[in-house]
């Protein structure tokens, strides 16, 4: 069964508005394993995501995908609370004025800021199955999901200038990619994401307990 932690996410001012607005968020054994999740939203694609006994990582997803960087401030917003509870002070997250150029938000923090690129950790073949027939499932192994968020950061470096870019890994929609045993299968590969040569390299999840970096 799933824990106390049943909640409707408002999140933090973004701009002026709010983001997460009515989206509801189930976390099963919240304070230790955090080995189910459940995501649930009028407005964005709903989601699940277990652990199973066997170690290999179940997920689904039902809905219409966003399109493009709609999910963008969603994934800053979370990045931002999980640099909080590890005690970097972002004062404010600013998207950009206007049209995206590499740059998808600013955290502003006393010491500087940080220039966020954000790019979904799901590979499209996903996208594509969500957006023709509504759903998509998933079962495989950790490794295989760690595997190809490497694949997906390489890929983003190639197109893209690095030096000074955090890179956001969006699994906001996708959380069976930012469950701890893909994170920690991840951070096995820490020298290679870190070798790609951007600044810092964030995993993050519907919440703040889904946030991983994967470069260090």
């Amino acid at each position: 069964m799933f824990g106390s932690i049943l909640r409707r996410v408002f999140g933090r001012p973004i701009d002026g508005r709010l983001s997460f607005a009515g989206r509801l968020i189930a976390i099963k054994n919240p304070t230790t394993t955090a080995d189910a999740i459940r995501v649930s939203d009028s407005l964005t694609p709903s989601s699940a995501s277990e652990v199973l006994v066997s170690g290999a990582i179940r997920g689904s997803i039902a809905g219409k995908p966003r399109r493009n960087e709609e999910g963008a401030s969603d994934c800053c917003q979370v990045l931002a609370e999980r640099m909080r509870q590890h005690g970097i002070q972002v004062v404010r997250v600013q998207r950009p004025p206007g049209p995206e150029s590499g740059v998808d938000c600013t955290l502003h923090c006393p010491g500087g800021t940080r220039q966020v690129q954000v790019t979904r950790a799901a590979g499209f073949a996903l996208w594509r199955e969500l957006a023709q027939s509504g759903q998509a499932n998933v079962d495989t192994e950790p490794c295989s999901l760690s595997n190809a968020l490497l694949q997906t950061t390489k890929d983003k470096a190639r197109g893209m200038v690095v030096t000074g870019v955090t890179l956001a890994l969006d699994a906001t929609d996708t959380p069976w990619l930012s469950m701890p045993p893909v994170a920690d299968a991840a951070r096995r590969m820490a020298g290679d994401f870190a070798s790609l040569g951007f600044a810092e390299v964030w995993l993050v999840g519907p919440t703040p307990d889904f946030v991983w970096r994967l470069d260090r």
